[in-house]
């Protein structure tokens, strides 16, 4: 269950105190799992011809423009074929003993099972709106990379126990920028692969949760300034929270959405910035986690508000006296 990347080691400085942590750099990363037997896992579970990876590579691409036409990877359209794009993913979790880890991790943007529907999906209809029958190239036949074991859709670069780096200030936006630095050098120059061809990893965005999302990106506006006597400005994004630009305001035209990326959410260069993405827009990096915004959110607050809505009609109690009923109590 275990990639044989070769483990590189990550030395931080601050002041008389030194620490060395392991680390997997995504240009080895990458070197690995391009290898034949692992390069499905980068493509959609798709193993080749070369020729059916750069109809999907690209085909993917020209979708994406459609949702950000700015991004860098648009400057070089001769190198769409030939580029796989990714997310990386950061995160605070728990050890056995329920100590608090920081978690860096790199994830292929394409599902396995985009492969698998051309298999499964036997509709080939005009209509159809599960799948449009024209093979790998077809915009409805790719899937996001949200199904299958953890192992074949994460690949971690660095973990480390927090809190027995405590003295370290400045450790975990170090530890990023060395990672950041070595993937816009995979991103700017291509990795080889067992074949001999050259693959340009491309990140589309850098998915995490709000509370790591001020941390790493030293946030000068963020959700934690959410303030219920002060109006503060609340959004990495826009200008939502300030005086006369309120962030409850969920109107289309509301004031916020006129202000989006239109400032830089941060004083100092964020660990990301030498990767290639959007010059105009660099603050749209930060991605919204879709765990934390619809499992430990949305979802979980409306599944709370649905039970008890049921609870206040009364429809609870009629079903738990309805089952009792049926088994005869």
């Amino acid at each position: 269950m275990s990639l044989r990347v070769p483990v590189s080691e990550y030395v931080h400085s601050e002041g008389p105190s030194t620490a060395s942590i392991p680390y997997l750099k995504p240009t080895d990363l990458f070197r690995t799992l391009l290898l034949d037997e692992y390069s499905c896992l980068l493509f959609g579970g798709c193993q080749g011809p070369e020729d059916a990876i750069e109809h999907l590579l690209r085909t993917f691409w020209e979708t994406y423009r459609k949702e950000h036409p700015d991004h860098e990877v648009f400057q070089h359209p001769e190198r769409l074929g030939t580029t796989f794009p990714i997310t990386v993913h950061g995160d605070g979790g728990r050890t056995q003993k329920k100590q608090p880890l920081e978690i860096f991790s790199v994830q292929p943007a394409l599902g396995l099972n985009t492969v698998a529907s051309e298999k499964t999906m036997q509709c080939h209809c005009d209509t159809s709106a599960a799948y449009g029958g024209g093979g790998l190239g077809a915009p409805e036949s790719q899937h996001l990379n949200s199904k299958y074991s953890t192992f074949l859709t994460h690949f971690l670069v660095f973990a480390y126990p927090s809190k027995s780096y405590d003295m370290f200030d400045n450790l975990l936006t170090g530890f990023l920028r060395e990672a950041m630095d070595d993937l816009a050098y995979a991103c700017e120059h291509g990795v080889v692969s067992q074949s001999g061809k050259k693959f340009y990893p491309c990140c589309i965005g850098f998915k995490l949760d709000m509370e790591w999302m001020a941390k790493v990106g030293t946030l000068t506006r963020s959700y934690q300034n959410v303030g219920h006597v002060n109006e503060k400005n609340c959004c990495h994004e826009c200008d939502a929270g300030e005086p006369g630009c309120p962030f409850e305001d969920v109107n289309v035209n509301a004031m916020w959405t006129r202000t989006r990326f239109n400032t830089l959410p941060w004083r100092q260069s964020p660990p990301w910035s030498n990767i290639p993405f959007d010059r105009d827009k660099p603050a749209k990096f930060l991605r919204r986690d879709a765990f934390h915004v619809f499992r430990l959110g949305i979802c979980r607050n409306f599944i709370a508000s649905s039970i008890y809505l049921l609870m206040y009609m009364g429809c609870l109690l009629a079903f738990k006296k309805s089952k009792c009923f049926l088994l005869g109590r």
